[in-house]
């Protein structure tokens, strides 16, 4: 049957059938659409003479059920799979929009290690999940890796791989001779990358598929297959009986732990590879760990005891975070207690500074009331004679005397207020002394001249109690009223 009659075609009344997008030897891939849910779809239908047997359709439905059952991000997923009334073997799985390793390489040829490594450990992924389900590939070769492009955490370039067609392969070992057939023959399996158990058409289990993987390693890292002979029989027998030559004789850029790795997945004896997928990944990844240059250098015996020591008592370690953070609050303290003491120290300096200005008025105005009283001129000194005896001190005479204006020359502080002495009785009356007249100066009836005005600059002495705690105030009195005249004997 024609390939390209199938476009258009259901299948199973659920696909439908849109374009070609690749044949083989074992069937022909189709981008189908599922009429349910309007998703896009790759159905694959093998060709009919793999259908004649009916051994062969009930083989491929088992094998094709074990498939679909495994899941993981890098195996392509199997949707549905069956036989269609006319005997078409069909299998849909998810349409994966993307190159095979076989165009990539035929592109870039060699690539570096990092990207062999990445894409090495997810097809090891995908087959290790395949092999304890008890499903081994058999046919593991570039054009069955599938590389699509994405990106990792960090936003780098990043190889998303899925491994397909499992299952298959094991069919066509039983159904066919091993080797490959021109014109109008199938192809089963693919002898460039036969493990040597499998070209000789022995039983097989996970360790053929990672001899397998040890040649895609050997593609991936010099360009070219291990072994390549004009023939299939003769490239299937090269495995059997050759040595492979060394990567790094082809492309000594080679890392020599990853030509190591190599070598040991293709070995001749099963038992001298890997036992399992996850070993051979766990190599692989380890890789990515060190690289020769970063290893430490040894350290010294007294370093290594400090270390133990250290050990022994650990040593609490802050975060430079929390250092920071420790760091910040102090900081804030001491600057909170610098302003603290700052605005204290102020407000002392202002209060100090208000008790000096209040001290400093009032020694400018107990200075002034000294000065205004020691300006006051004494009362003239009176002779013994005129001195009552026995006469009652009730409050001691007081006499004040006007400002002087030191600034003129000659200037005399004259007396403006004399307390009124008191009433001389009839003893007394003879003795008691003249009065005294304001202007003049002199006393009334006396042959005493009268006493000499005292200089501006001389001290003073004044009689008034407590001059210095409250000074006198200074009025003009009017002139005191002359005393009696005594009477007539």
């Amino acid at each position: 049957m024609d390939s390209m009659s199938l476009i258009g075609r259901k299948i199973a009344g659920r696909f439908e059938i849109e374009a070609l997008v690749g044949e083989g030897a074992m069937g022909a891939v189709f981008r189908a659409r599922q009429i349910a849910l309007g998703t896009t779809v790759a159905v694959k239908v093998l060709h009919r003479p793999l259908t004649s047997d009916p051994s062969f359709a009930a083989r491929f439905l088992r094998e094709a059920q074990a498939a679909s059952r495994i899941d993981h991000p890098s195996s392509m997923r199997v949707i549905d799979f069956g036989e269609q009334d006319d005997g078409l073997l069909f299998m849909a799985t998810e349409y994966l929009d993307g190159r095979t390793l076989a165009d990539v390489l035929d592109e870039v040829g060699p690539m570096p290690a990092p990207r062999i490594i990445d894409i090495a450990s997810q097809i090891l992924a995908a087959l290790a999940v395949a092999h304890e389900m008890n499903v081994v590939h058999r046919d593991l070769k570039p054009e069955n890796i599938m590389l699509l492009e994405g990106e990792d955490d960090e936003g780098c370039r990043h190889d998303i791989v899925k491994v397909c067609d499992f299952g298959v392969a094991k069919l066509l070992e039983q159904q066919g001779s091993g080797s490959r057939v021109t014109g109008e023959g199938l192809i089963v399996g693919t002898p460039a990358y036969m493990s040597p158990e499998q070209a000789r058409g022995e039983s097989l289990d996970a360790r053929s598929d990672l001899y397998s993987m040890g040649v895609l390693l050997f593609q991936m890292m010099t360009g070219a297959v291990p072994f390549d002979a004009t023939t299939a029989v003769a490239t299937a027998l090269m495995h059997v009986t050759d040595e492979p030559t060394r990567p790094r004789a082809i492309n000594p850029s080679i890392d020599e732990r990853l030509e190591a790795i190599c070598l040991k997945a293709m070995r001749k004896r099963r038992e001298d590879r890997f036992s399992n997928a996850r070993e051979m990944r766990a190599e692989l990844r380890g890789l990515c760990t060190y690289s020769s240059t970063d290893l430490p250098a040894p350290l010294p015996a007294e370093t290594r005891a400090q270390g133990l020591l250290s050990q022994v008592e650990p040593m609490p370690r802050r975060s430079p975070l929390a250092v920071l953070a420790i760091s910040a609050t102090v900081l804030a303290v001491v600057i909170a207690a610098g302003t603290l003491v700052q605005h204290r120290g102020a407000s002392v300096s202002a209060a100090l500074t208000e008790n000096m200005q209040d001290a400093s008025s009032s020694t400018a105005t107990a200075s002034a009331a000294s000065a205004n009283s020691m300006a006051r001129s004494p009362s003239p000194p009176m002779e013994p004679s005129q001195v009552p005896i026995a006469a009652p001190v009730a409050t001691p005479p007081v006499v004040a005397s006007a400002p002087v204006d030191a600034s003129k020359p000659g200037a005399h502080a004259a007396p403006t207020k004399v307390s009124k002495p008191p009433a001389a009785t009839s003893s007394e009356t003879k003795s008691a002394p003249a009065p005294r007249t304001a202007k003049s100066g002199k006393r009334t009836g006396s042959k005493h001249p009268p006493s000499k005005p005292t200089d501006a600059g001389a001290p003073t002495v004044s009689n008034a109690p407590n001059a210095m705690d409250e000074p006198l105030p200074v009025f003009p009195d009017p002139p005191p009223e002359p005393l009696p005249a005594p009477p007539a004997p």
